[in-house]
């Protein structure tokens, strides 16, 4: 924009402020035009203000061109009107300047056109805006020295005389005889550049504007109409956010748009709707797996191809003793306790099928899972499904089960093979002597008692298990019935030597349970307690209420050998013994404590032992307290 004065610039540019500060505020003011059609704009904007330039640029080099073709037509008329007085003027004896002035005057009486006639020598004759006295030697002018050459010569400069730039126009003149080769002079003609150039930049101006003015309203009108056009794009922009967003609620209005808009506006209605509903079908879907999979007793984990868990419910958690946190998103490898897993989930990637193996968890206490893994095939890899499930109670008792049928087996076994070994001899010859026939009928009579009492005590407990056995549930006094159960152990006690002693803290003591269970529950601590209590030594009865004030104790303590810790927990085993070398010398079923786990228990009551190594052991049971006594303990 060289070409354009101050003014014009000053123009431009607000014309461009305008337009942008317009594209602005349409835009960003009023929020309603996508980003992709502002996009439009601005490169719209960019293309349009170099097409401007361009044409500006190009108007205003075909302006000059025109203003200065028209500057030469007219030197060139002016030269050839001049050409023929001046030749005359050189070739006639006058040196009079003043036929030349009138001569120029009259050709030019506008004054636009300043000519300037030199001789051959560079010498001014005339110049119709300087005194030629006063000007200097034309003779290195650009002009003449071309037209000297050539016959015709231009240039564009400052004149040094009246400090302007002119257009120059030289025109040598030479003598008419073609024989003589000689340089009479020169007419030179220039014109001011200003007016032309002022011209010039004017029609540029013009156009400039108007370029700019019809930039600014085809903008404006663009912009309107994008924003109008664009309007229902901008809502469905806003309302896929919204739905984006899990915002169902939003509405779309788009009954008042075009026709192909309202098509658009009505499936994205019918997406909001479809994937509302899908969302809740997926949320319901998913609370119930989560309830169902928070209440399985088996633990269950999602595994991939780098044995890094996916997924785990809280069972698992728990089965394998590994806080959830630390179990879900994280490898077999890091997770200790569970390394036995690795060779059962590699078998399966591997194999592709079913497998089914049962692990022993290494932590306290030991746990032994059945463990069940599927494999499956995704869309985002191979996975792993495992079922955890906790069978040590079952493999307990069937280890107890083995044990059971083992022990009763040689419980039966030892009477019969006594009965069997008695009646053999007999048989043979011993039933002639009187002596040895009655010794060896008490023994077969003693074993058949014996094995008597084991069917009986097996019978009773196999009827309290089954929950058939019919106690007739009445208030006890534990204190009276624990009295009359020691003074039936007297004889025996003091046979063995042994110290056997009651202890009350209160008078009365009433419990819910069957009279004939706690008979039997307490004969059978007492019986314990009297046969492994060495001589002289003591066996206490306490009775007494709880802290809680909910039960009756009942302890019986002796100070015989004590139960090794490793023993404590299975007493109550049926057939258990903890001395087995000690066991044919102690008469008994090994039912005993068994029974009176199960009667306790029965009458809702717990039986707990508390024993230590060669000091001696006490059996607590506590059975509720009627109603009744709790009543007189409350009012107290």
């Amino acid at each position: 924009m060289r070409f354009l004065d101050s003014s014009a610039k000053s123009n431009v540019k607000k014309g461009l402020s305008s337009l942008v500060g317009f594209s602005y505020s349409s835009y960003h003011c009023r929020m309603r035009i996508p980003k992709s059609f502002a996009k439009l704009v601005v490169a719209y904007l960019i293309l349009q203000t170099v097409f401007t330039a361009s044409m500006a640029i190009v108007a205003h080099w075909q302006t000059q061109a025109l203003s200065n073709e028209q500057m030469e037509r007219l030197l060139q008329s002016c030269s050839n009107a001049l050409l023929p007085p001046v030749q005359t003027y050189f070739l006639s004896s006058e040196t009079d300047s003043t036929v030349l002035a009138k001569l120029c005057e009259r050709l030019n009486n506008d004054k636009t056109v300043r000519v300037t006639i030199v001789n051959a020598d560079g010498v001014v004759l005339y110049d119709t805006y300087s005194d030629p006295a006063t000007l200097q030697n034309h003779a290195d002018r650009p002009e003449i020295i071309e037209a000297s050459k050539s016959g015709l010569g231009t240039s564009t400069r400052t004149s040094e005389s009246v400090n302007e730039q002119f257009y120059y126009r030289a025109v040598r003149i030479s003598d008419p005889d073609p024989s003589v080769e000689k340089s009479l002079g020169f007419l030179r003609l220039a014109m001011e550049t200003e007016p032309v150039q002022s011209r010039t930049r004017k029609l540029s101006q013009s156009f400039i504007t108007f370029l700019i003015l019809s930039l600014v309203s085809a903008t404006a009108v663009l912009l309107w109409v994008g924003s109008r056009t664009m309007q229902p794009m901008t809502a469905l922009m806003s309302f896929s956010n919204s739905v984006a967003r899990g915002e169902y609620n939003s509405q779309l209005n788009h009954h008042q748009w075009s026709q192909d808009w309202q098509t658009l506006g009505g499936a994205f209605d019918s997406m909001k709707t479809e994937l509302s509903r899908r969302e809740s079908e997926l949320r319901e879907n998913g609370e119930r797996l989560a309830a169902v999979l928070a209440g399985m007793t088996e633990g269950i984990l999602a595994v991939d191809r780098n044995q890094r868990v996916l997924f785990a419910n809280r069972a698992a958690s728990i089965l394998l003793e590994i806080s959830f946190q630390d179990l879900t998103h994280r490898s077999i490898d890091e997770l200790a306790g569970i390394q036995s897993l690795k060779k059962a989930i590699e078998k399966t990637f591997d194999s592709h099928r079913l497998c089914t193996e049962e692990i022993e968890i290494q932590v306290q206490p030991k746990r032994i899972l059945d463990v069940r893994i599927t494999w499956l095939a995704q869309s985002m890899g191979e996975v792993v499904v495992i079922v955890l499930d906790d069978v040590t109670n079952v493999r307990q008792l069937e280890t107890m089960r083995r044990d059971f049928v083992a022990n009763v087996s040689h419980e039966l076994k030892t009477p019969l093979s006594s009965i069997k070994a008695y009646s053999e001899t007999l048989r043979m010859g011993a039933i002639e002597d009187a002596n040895v026939r009655l010794h060896f009928v008490e023994r077969i009579e003693e074993q058949t008692k014996r094995l008597n009492d084991l069917i009986m005590d097996l019978i009773q407990l196999a009827h309290i298990e089954s929950g058939l056995a019919a106690f007739e549930l009445d208030n006890v006094n534990l204190v009276k019935v624990a009295i009359d159960r020691i003074k039936y152990f007297e004889v025996e006690s003091a046979k063995r030597q042994l110290q056997l002693s009651f202890e009350s803290d209160e008078t009365d003591i009433l419990v819910r349970c069957d009279v004939s269970g706690l008979v039997t529950i307490l004969d059978n601590l007492i019986s314990n307690a009297v046969k492994y209590t060495p001589v002289s030594g003591k066996v206490r009865v306490h009775c007494k209420i709880d802290e809680s004030r909910q039960f009756g104790v009942l302890e019986v303590t002796d100070n015989g050998l004590g139960i090794a810790p490793e023993h404590q927990e299975r007493v109550f085993e049926r057939f258990y013994r903890v001395d087995k070398a000690r066991s044919n010398d102690i008469s008994g079923t090994g039912l005993g404590l068994s029974i009176v786990k199960h009667l306790t228990q029965a009458f809702s009551g717990q039986v707990s032992l508390v024993s230590r190594l060669g000091q001696g052991s006490t059996f607590r049971v506590l059975l509720p307290l009627s109603d009744i006594h709790r009543k007189t303990n409350h009012t107290k």
